[in-house]
């Protein structure tokens, strides 16, 4: 953007956006110029007090900025299973000496590395918010930063709108947001240069995999469209949220990717084989692959295997069981596997043979990854337990990994 300023008047400037927004090329955007809540932004906070700032913008002029409280844009419409591109400028540092609201309940907990937040929220043609959401940590910077995100649009999804906070102590400056279309390719193309940042590593799969989803690898080669459902918990949605399907999508053109995150918070399948949730879950969506994810699944395999029974009692979808990944282990601190560790493992390679399950083994990956990489757990996770942006990256490659064609 700062090139196209540079080499046209600001005026110029002006009528190319105008122009852009009138083709429809651009969702929602704003330089806080105006007053953002006429302009349909909210500010939501406990003790804080909404800010609009005046002359520390990105370029000098106005922008929004909190201590204590969440800004949350107006809503804008999207579609289901399209990609979006989000744009803002942030600055993120440690509030002042002496400014310090109290923690309310609904804030996150979270350690000095973790500063701020944004997340996207998708909502029905009624506009209620629809369970599965998106949230990425945004790094601390004493100057102005520019962050470039993709999201997704959501199963049954028509509206979305967008949250920045910041966590208990620090203090968060927004600027220059905008929201535009993009295609699968524009989305893959924006992991690879968010990887491009990161340390590289040799992402492999085992070459015995795809034995269990012959019909998804068919569909793939050939074309057609693969509607996949996610089961699982918060970590389950950040997978999902990785725009792995991209990767995927570039690989094989001809297939076009539907993902669907049916998901809850701390739930594995334990709570979902119970009250025939199986089917608000899976079953109403009629999935071709089911994507079973997330560490809250406990030791409990009888209940995993009862999941695919239930779902296959009724439909038959392709299966692929994604090991735990992420969660609060370092994997920089050497642990010794102990007994129930490894009857974990056990059980799930004896379930997953048994229902004829195929298997991603996202953790021993999302490990190696980062102990090669030489940075901190924290270099990869927006808290104590999720994936940030870059983490994100790291289980999107470990997927196109286990698709990628064989040598």
């Amino acid at each position: 953007m700062n090139k196209v300023i540079a080499a046209v008047s600001a005026s110029a400037f002006l009528a190319a956006a105008t122009a852009c927004l009138a083709q429809g090329n651009v969702l929602m955007k704003s330089d806080f110029e105006q007053d953002p809540k006429a302009a349909g932004w909210s500010f939501n906070a406990t003790y804080g007090v909404s800010c609009w700032e005046n002359t520390l913008g990105h370029v000098g002029g106005r922008c929004i900025a909190s201590s204590e409280g969440s800004w949350s844009s107006p809503m804008f419409e999207v579609k289901p299973f399209e990609f979006y591109k989000v744009t803002f400028w942030s600055k993120v540092k440690p509030r002042p000496a002496g400014v310090l609201w109290p923690q309310p309940q609904s804030s996150p907990s979270s350690p000095d590395g973790y500063p701020a937040v944004w997340s996207a929220v998708s909502y029905d043609a009624n506009k209620k918010a629809l369970i599965s959401d998106q949230y990425w940590g945004i790094d601390l910077s004493n100057s102005w930063v520019k962050n470039e995100y993709v999201t997704y649009g959501k199963e049954n999804s028509r509206y979305m709108n967008m949250t920045w906070q910041p966590y208990v102590k620090s203090t968060i400056m927004i600027d220059n947001v905008s929201v535009e279309p993009i295609d699968y390719l524009q989305a893959a193309s924006w992991v690879d240069e968010q990887y491009s940042k990161l340390p590289k590593f040799k992402f492999t799969a085992n070459k015995d995999r795809w034995k269990y989803i012959p019909k998804t690898m068919e569909t793939l080669k050939n074309g057609g469209t693969i509607k996949i459902v996610m089961l699982g918990d918060s970590i389950c949605n950040d997978t999902s949220n990785s725009s792995w399907q991209a990767l995927v999508q570039r690989m094989y053109p001809k297939a076009k990717l539907e993902v669907i995150s049916s998901v809850r918070g701390g739930t594995g399948n334990v709570w979902y084989q119970h009250e025939n949730r199986i089917k608000e879950y899976v079953l109403d969506y009629n999935p071709d692959l089911l994507i079973i994810a997330g560490i809250s699944q406990g030791n409990d395999w009888e209940a995993a295997r009862s999941v695919i029974k239930q779902v296959r009692a009724v439909i038959n979808p392709e299966i692929i069981y994604m090991t735990p990944v992420v969660g609060s282990n370092d994997p920089n601190k050497k642990t010794p596997i102990d007994a129930a560790s490894q009857g974990y493992w056990d059980g799930m390679i004896k379930v997953c043979q048994e229902e004829g399950v195929e298997r991603i083994d996202m953790m021993t990956t999302w490990k190696d990854y980062v102990v090669a990489s030489g940075k901190p757990i924290d270099y990869f996770r927006r808290d104590f337990v999720h994936a940030n942006m870059r983490g994100a990256v790291v289980l999107s490659k470990t997927i196109e990994a286990f698709f990628a064609p064989k040598k």
